[in-house]
């Protein structure tokens, strides 16, 4: 059984590593195409932080996500010489952890949700604004949670990881407009209920 932790607690490498641009992947791309170990070893380091975030946000365990992105990376240099500069190799990353990660989840029939975030310590006596922006920030990744499945997926892999729409289309095998609307409806249901607890927050101060 995996050991839940609340991402307050666990500070995940790549937190705020910026996604590498997608002509570097091409290039990577072309160079493992020949078994370039030097492009291979390239990528793991620019995107092993990103991919391991990734696996946690399904299995909420350090190192069962090390070992879904150790495996992805495994399977990639099996298929190397298959790889087509065209398409997007990021994609087939986030494809690859992906797979791993839900078969991992359900191999060990893992269906707990991570819990909603607590207040940590010390955070009781920080200034209003501040602790209102922390108490409102919690509330919307609890929210996020609480999406229907494919349209949490989809607004993740769109706000968190950078990706594009064709991008999530091809990790969710979806259509790009699909995409879109899984992205559209998950920001209404988010601004509609951020918006609603701001208001009850401006009822309850009157």
């Amino acid at each position: 059984m995996y050991s839940i932790q609340n991402p307050s607690d666990t500070k995940l490498p790549g937190e705020e590593k910026p996604l590498p641009h997608e002509e570097a992947f091409a290039d990577w791309s072309r160079r493992l195409a020949v078994s370039d170990r030097r492009a291979y070893g390239e990528l793991f380091k620019a995107t092993h932080p990103l991919l391991l975030r990734f696996a946690w946000r399904f299995t909420k365990d350090r190192e069962v996500s090390r070992d879904i992105v150790q495996d992805a990376f495994l399977k990639l240099w099996q298929v190397r010489t298959t790889l087509d500069p065209n398409r997007s190799l990021r994609a087939l990353l986030y494809t690859i952890v992906r797979n791993l990660a839900l078969n991992a989840v359900r191999d060990h029939r893992h269906t707990d949700e991570l819990t909603p975030d607590t207040m940590r310590d010390g955070e009781s006596s920080l200034p209003d604004d501040q602790l209102e922006s922390r108490l409102l920030e919690s509330r919307l990744h609890q929210y996020i949670r609480e999406l229907p499945e494919r349209r949490r997926e989809a607004f993740t892999l769109s706000r968190f990881e950078g990706l594009t729409h064709a991008e999530i289309a091809q990790i969710m095998n979806l259509t790009p407009r699909t995409v879109n609307t899984h992205i559209t409806l998950a920001m209404r249901d988010l601004r509609k209920r951020m918006y609603a607890l701001q208001n009850a927050g401006d009822q309850h101060e009157a």
